[in-house]
């Protein structure tokens, strides 16, 4: 008893000063637990109450007592931040003068701390947006990607609806409460955390299984992975075959089925003249627009999109089309270009100094040039590459109407008001031009557009506002397509999607850019021009790299067979072994003319088949054991494509494009 009075007399003794000092690092990972366990608490309601929980959660699976365990995650992640504060605070004592310590000078200490739980706040915000948005995990790749893809704080903030903005202030406010109670009462709130902890980690194990996303702290996850990454070493690296210089200097593919002497795979037909007309040159783009969604019958028989259903039947129609990437910027880079993406996190289709040829830049009679869309062409765009090559670019922030309607979403404004914006711009169109539409309604979040667009009732459910934005496209789409024709001059007329959607077909795979599924890069294309291309539909396996040489070799234009990594597919048949698709969670695809589609999963290190062939809906996982050719071939093109496109870019250098003769 006397140790004790000894003991606490001395901690009596010491100064407010010193004791506020002490206590500092404890506040801070006070702090930092009290929200991880108010947030986790918010996950695990919302988890209950919305359509499609993320990582296949079933809220049956648990009792919120029992999933309560997991909060053993925060716990460990507040012990983490105390001890990342306790060792801050012990080396400035040792580095700087007694008394001017970090930990000690109060609003500085203080602004340090509110800066770090801004971050953790912000990492915790964003994790949970990204799960319930992508059913994804946020950590490096992501983050990562999307600074390639120019998304910066700005996209973030301006997508935070109701609770993520309270998400990202939360510990802040938390500690400025702790920090502003008097010593005695922080010494009851330690007490406190100390014994919530305590409890928290003496919880049992759930029976039920939870999958390890829901199970970790947000934070520790996200900074973890960027550990990792920079610790691990890439798999499949045996695989990368390094290409020849003169391979390189052509941008073709290699011969994979000769693995002694690679050669030049890819022959482009070439045209002999040009077309017998300068036609104008109109693109419709159609984001998120999946084949298997748009050309669907209701229950009523009529088709979802039955505009697009017509304009199908009455024109060269790509029936077994496939984007190249699952991610706009990339598949719209291979459609404007005839190249694949560059196979990488790294996203090559949106650096600022590409100066790369596009469509028009090889029809030497376009001399107007633009593209609309209602979106937004800030980031996940090729903006530069286009700008360079000279398109007109006008998005959600300068449509040049007099008034908007109000926006649903916050990456876009009205579908109706692009249109309107795009066709106002193709009014005062110069002939001959090319005018490119790119659609936004069908991206997530599927927002409903009013009752004249709703094909399916219920408005609970993604996939009823999908089919109902896809209604809305189809009536715009008409819109512009009336307006072409009602020109006096030919107008050549292309309509693709960029690339598919998916809606939980495979478990945890929704939206589009985080699975490589079918699903996901399943798409649709169709030329319309009846004077060169009569009605006509192409049932094998095409690609977007496909459409810029098939529509310049039907136009008569001439090129070259290493301008383009696609084929002319009016000619017959195709003459590729493979095709490739790259996933931007780090996934490469090659698919075999036989229908073996191959998986190199560099992020996770992993390798999965699938015959497409006898299992088109991927159910029927595969060992790669049995393809170690096609494993080749996959590595070959992951090593060849990225110094492919930056050889070609260093070649081209920073000039403008300039058009073809």
């Amino acid at each position: 008893m006397l140790q004790l009075r000894k003991i606490w007399s001395a901690v009596r003794a010491v100064k407010p000063q010193t004791l506020n000092r002490l206590l500092a690092p404890f506040r801070f990972g006070g702090a930092v637990l009290l929200y991880a366990i108010a947030a986790r608490s918010w996950l695990y309601w919302e988890l209950g109450h919305v359509e499609g929980p993320p990582f296949s959660f079933d809220p049956r699976c648990c009792s919120r007592f029992q999933l309560a365990y997991w909060t053993r995650a925060d716990v460990q992640f507040a012990l983490w931040c105390t001890l990342v504060c306790l060792v801050f605070a012990a080396g400035s004592l040792l580095v700087l003068r007694r008394g001017r310590s970090v930990g000690g000078r109060g609003p500085l200490s203080h602004l340090l701390a509110v800066a770090a739980l801004l971050v953790i706040g912000l990492l915790h915000g964003g994790y949970y947006k990204v799960a319930f948005v992508f059913h994804g995990q946020l950590g490096a790749s992501l983050i990562t990607e999307g600074l390639e893809n120019g998304f910066d704080l700005r996209d973030f903030f301006e997508q935070l609806s109701w609770p993520y903005p309270l998400l990202v202030v939360a510990p802040a406010l938390i500690y400025l409460a702790l920090a502003a109670t008097t010593p005695g009462g922080r010494a009851i709130q330690g007490a406190a955390v100390l014994g919530i902890g305590a409890v928290l980690l003496a919880l049992p194990q759930p029976s039920r299984y939870v999958k390890p996303p829901l199970r970790v702290n947000p934070s520790a996850w996200v900074l973890e992975s960027f550990v990792s990454d920079w610790l691990a070493t890439r798999k499949f690296g045996e695989l990368d075959t390094l290409p020849t210089p003169e391979q390189l200097a052509a941008l073709s593919l290699v011969d994979v089925s000769r693995s002694d002497v690679p050669s030049p795979l890819l022959a482009s037909a070439t045209g002999s003249s040009l077309a017998a007309k300068a036609p104008n040159v109109v693109v419709v783009v159609l984001e998120s627009v999946g084949r298997r969604y748009a050309f669907e019958r209701l229950a009523n028989l009529e088709p979802v999109m039955p505009f697009l259903t017509h304009l199908r039947e009455r024109s060269l129609y790509f029936s077994n089309h496939l984007s190249p990437s699952n991610s706009s910027a990339n598949s719209l880079f291979s459609f404007f270009t005839g190249l694949y993406p560059e196979p990488s996190p790294a996203v090559f289709s949106t650096r600022g100094d590409l100066t790369i040829p596009i469509f028009h830049n090889y029809l030497p009679w376009i001399g107007d040039a633009f593209l609309v869309t209602p979106g937004r062409l800030t980031s996940y765009f090729p903006r530069s590459l286009l700008s360079h090559a000279g398109v007109e670019l006008r998005d959600l922030y300068n449509l040049g109407l007099n008034q908007l309607r109000p926006a649903a979403d916050w990456g876009s404004g009205d579908e109706r008001d692009g249109v309107d914006a795009f066709l106002l711009r193709l009014g005062r169109a110069e002939s001959p031009f090319f005018g490119a539409y790119y659609s936004y309604a069908a991206h997530f979040a599927y927002y409903d557009h009013g009752p004249e667009f709703r094909v399916l009732p219920d408005l609970s459910q993604k996939l009823h506002r999908y089919y109902n934005n896809l209604r809305l496209l189809d009536v715009q789409l008409e819109r512009i397509v009336s307006a072409v024709r009602a020109r006096p001059e030919p107008t050549l007329l292309v309509v693709l999607g960029d690339h598919g959607e998916a809606f939980g077909q495979h478990k945890g795979n929704h939206t589009h850019s985080r699975g490589s599924y079918q699903e996901n890069f399943e798409t649709f294309a169709l030329v319309n021009f009846a004077d060169v291309f009569p009605e006509r539909v192409i049932t094998h396996q095409t690609l977007h790299v496909d459409l810029l040489p098939t529509i310049l070799a039907g136009l008569g234009i001439p090129f070259g067979a290493s301008q383009f990594q696609g084929q002319n597919m009016l000619a017959q048949p195709p003459s590729r072994p493979y095709v490739f698709l790259y996933g931007n969670e780090d996934t490469l695809s090659s698919i075999h003319v036989s229908g073996i589609k191959l998986q190199l999963e560099y992020a996770a290190g992993t390798c999965r088949a699938f015959n497409l062939a006898t299992d088109p809906l991927e159910l029927v996982q595969l060992s790669c054991d049995g393809f170690a050719e096609q494993m080749r071939v996959t590595g070959m093109y992951h090593a060849f494509q990225p110094r492919a496109l930056h050889a070609l870019q260093d070649r081209l250098g920073s000039k403008p494009t300039a058009r073809a003769d």
